[in-house]
């Protein structure tokens, strides 16, 4: 019986980027599986449960910090490696990322020759770690204050959009009451003629044989008081 292959989650939104990484390992025998932002990423781990899973920082929404933290926070996935594959635009980047939760970091562009053995190491065993105390204190102040500066603004966007619904659901009630005044003079209208033909002796037929006139006259003076309790 064949073995299963390594599964192995790749967190990138870039196309030519994930078609190298699958390219790549995929020639070395493991199974790699992309997803293109944070929440598939959350769903996707979940679901696959990888041996590995590899993150772009930088993607769009959620970056990769916050969803390596998510990861991170989920009982059945806190022993996964997860490393950082991510383009290095600022100094301490790699040491942002192990603060966040990552196991390692592997600069872009990736060595193509080297990338294999990478990922064998970290599937190994290998985790990275930040050996000054100071400075593993001084990037955890840092990513605590980042992470309070987002909260707060999801917080402003909860509330922009609270206000909206809010201005929404007056729109609604103005629209309704509107509606109602407009639909209620001809109702009463409709109704006071429907009850003159009822009315009248001569009308063939009657409320309870289908098809006649005066059925059909009911059926509009029961049609209109329904309508006349929506409205009201």
């Amino acid at each position: 019986m064949s073995q299963e292959p390594i599964r192995i989650l790749y967190v990138e939104d870039d196309p030519s980027s994930a078609r190298l990484v699958q390219r790549i390992l995929g020639a070395e025998g493991f199974d790699v599986r992309v997803v293109t932002d944070g929440i598939a990423a959350l769903e996707a781990a979940r679901q696959l449960r990888p041996a590995l899973i590899l993150m772009d920082i930088n993607i769009s929404g959620l970056d990769g910090y916050e969803v390596t933290t998510r990861l991170r926070s989920l009982e059945e996935l806190k022993d996964v490696p997860i490393i950082a594959v991510t383009a290095a635009t600022l100094k301490g980047d790699r040491e942002r990322a192990l603060i966040a939760g990552c196991d390692g970091y592997i600069p872009k562009p990736i060595d193509v020759d080297r990338f294999p053995e990478q990922v064998r190491s970290f599937l190994g065993g290998l985790r990275e770690r930040i050996e000054s105390p100071q400075e593993k204190a001084e990037y955890l102040v840092e990513y605590s204050r980042r992470l309070v500066e987002r909260l707060e603004e999801k917080i402003r966007e909860l509330e922009k959009a609270h206000a909206e619904l809010q201005r929404l659901d007056k729109m609604k009630t103005d629209f309704i009451i509107l509606a109602g005044h407009e639909l209620r003079t001809p109702l009463t209208a409709i109704y006071g003629y429907a009850q003159i033909l009822a009315s009248l002796p001569n009308l063939p037929g009657s409320a309870e044989e289908e098809g006649t006139p005066r059925y059909l006259v009911h059926q509009v003076i029961q049609a209109t008081r329904r309508l006349s309790q929506v409205v009201d």
